[in-house]
């Protein structure tokens, strides 16, 4: 059973999220390169991203778009993150790539 003041808890985590979230779209690209995402997800350790990508990849991780060179969609890498850390259930659903751009008539 859920007390009372670990519903306020997480309804704080969750408000401190998105105004994380917020504050991220306001200073970066959507769409980032892996070398970026590797220096925000991992720090330091960075170097790691090559072998860690492709397990996360195997997890739902949001693959690069060609359209955006090779870029993946920061909102979507950071949702499937939430969602594999416990903080969106893991019913959420991450919108998928539905096949190549076309944008000729």
């Amino acid at each position: 059973m859920i007390r009372t003041d670990q519903v306020a808890t997480q309804r704080t985590a969750q408000d401190a999220l998105s105004e994380l979230r917020f504050s991220l779209h306001l200073f970066l690209p959507l769409y980032q390169s892996d070398e970026d995402l590797a220096q925000l997800v991992l720090g330091s350790e960075a170097r790691l991203w090559p072998q860690v990508v492709r397990q996360l990849e195997r997890e739902g991780l949001p693959k690069p778009r060609a359209l955006f060179g090779r870029r993946r969609y920061l909102p979507a890498v950071l949702r499937y993150f939430d969602r594999r850390e416990g903080l969106l259930p893991a019913d959420a659903t991450l919108l998928a790539e539905d096949g190549p751009e076309r944008f000729s008539p």
